[in-house]
């Protein structure tokens, strides 16, 4: 049973690195149930209980654990404790150095060994499976031998050690979770309006033992987070009486929950992994964006977000020279020593401080100390480019859609020879804003 950890790993390997996320089915409420080959009556379970900023939470046998990866480079990593994230997976790599939480399986080698093998479970037969096996480093009575993961489903065998020989495990259902449904507000019978049966489901349904809501998100009127007779009163104010509102997303334009924590799940915005591209010149430093969600509702854009980076500075760099990339030169280093600048685009949008006037310093010499430095700034989910002298206004908010949050530094250090030479520091991460 203590191989049973590599089930929260529904990935695939020898395909590139891009399409790594295709291979992980990530939707809250996925659930893999495994048999034993030859063992009475003994299951496996693995759940996705939720997406975080950066990481996924996957709970197996009780115990949860905490996943990141960036799907474009093929990398997934476990937090270990006392340890942080270390490298757990490494798709993009004929081999790589396993960590986990087990220590049968902790510091072993793994290497890909087989990208097209067929394999036969009790969910069905399935081909084109990769085998990844395990090396050295075994215990007498534990520690996974060899696995096989398939495109869109996830590990669907494993074999395991044991004291009495190797014995498999070998998946026995798939169970796909929620998957994001836009809806109205109010709409406790799902017919895609709001009217006053809405109201009448609701009172029958808490008083009188009739059918429950198809979706508690929409029963849930004013978006308090339980369902109760103040939710049919809401309705029946606001179609009757003119008075109050409903919450986001409305009574009119389907749409997601603009309050994803609540106790209800099936209105809630699609959670996306988080992902970052970057890349820098200056030896040790880089951006980190990955502590940020990758979806808001338009409604928590517009009562503003903060959105976190990053600066990793590997070992100290003296008389590093950082350029203001606003257009006035206004923008001074940070903490960190360098002077950054944020822009969110996409779609024809664009957000940044990148016009504060007219300043006198374009570029400042800073010694870079070691260590890692957290920024964050404010965003309403609007367009604009900053005040300028002119108290510039702010345009209109940004629509639904896909865009990049950018942070960029530039300038110049002094290289090994103590020759000046330029560098250039960016990291991009995806948002989405949805209805």
């Amino acid at each position: 049973m203590r191989a049973f950890h590599s089930l929260a790993l529904l990935t695939f390997c020898f395909l590139s690195a891009s399409r790594a996320a295709e291979y992980f089915p990530l939707d809250p409420g996925n659930r893999w149930t495994y048999a034993c080959e030859g063992c009475s009556g003994n299951e496996a379970v693995v759940s996705v209980l939720r997406l975080g900023p950066g990481f996924i939470q996957v709970d197996f046998l009780g115990t949860e654990i905490k996943v990141s990866f960036t799907p474009r480079a093929g990398e997934l990593d476990i937090e270990l404790p006392g340890e942080g994230f270390v490298p757990y997976y490494r798709f993009n790599e004929e081999s790589w150095l396993h960590r986990d939480v087990f220590s049968c399986d902790d510091r072993r080698e793994i290497a890909a060994a087989s990208p097209e093998e067929v394999v036969e479970t009790p969910a069905g037969t399935f081909s084109g499976c990769l085998r990844l096996d395990y090396r050295d480093g075994l215990c007498q009575d534990g520690g996974t031998l060899s696995e096989w993961w398939k495109l869109g489903i996830g590990r669907v065998k494993w074999i395991e050690n044991t004291i009495a020989g190797p014995r498999a495990w070998l998946l026995k259902s798939f169970e796909e979770g929620r998957k994001p449904t836009p809806f109205l507000r109010g709409d406790a019978n799902g017919d895609g309006k709001v009217d006053i049966s809405d109201a009448v489901l609701t009172l029958i349904w808490l008083f009188g033992g009739g059918a429950q809501p198809t979706c508690r998100d929409a029963n849930d009127s004013d978006d308090n987070g339980q369902i109760q007779l103040t939710d049919a009163v809401r309705v029946l104010n606001f179609l009757f009486l003119g008075v109050g509102t409903i919450p986001p997303p409305g009574p009119f334009v389907p749409g997601f929950d603009a309050t994803p924590d609540d106790p209800f799940t099936c209105g809630d915005p699609p959670l996306l992994i988080c992902h970052q591209t970057g890349s820098s010149t200056l030896p040790g430093v880089s951006f980190d964006l990955l502590d940020n969600p990758c979806t808001f509702t338009l409604a928590q854009a517009a009562q503003g977000v903060s959105l976190v980076y990053r600066t990793k500075i590997e070992h100290d760099l003296p008389r590093t020279t950082s350029f203001s990339l606003d257009a006035g030169a206004c923008d001074e280093p940070d903490e960190s020593g360098l002077a950054t600048l944020e822009v969110i685009t996409g779609g024809g949008q664009r957000y940044c401080i990148c016009d504060s006037g007219r300043c006198s310093g374009t570029s400042h010499q800073r010694d870079l100390a070691s260590g890692i430095f957290e920024h964050s700034f404010q965003w309403d989910g609007k367009n604009w480019e900053g005040p300028s002298d002119t108290l510039n206004p702010k345009g209109p908010p940004f629509p639904p859609g896909a865009y990049e949050l950018t942070v960029r530094a530039r300038g110049t250090y002094l290289d090994a020879s103590g020759v000046e030479q330029p560098f250039d520091i960016s990291a991009s991460a995806e948002l989405h804003l949805v209805q």
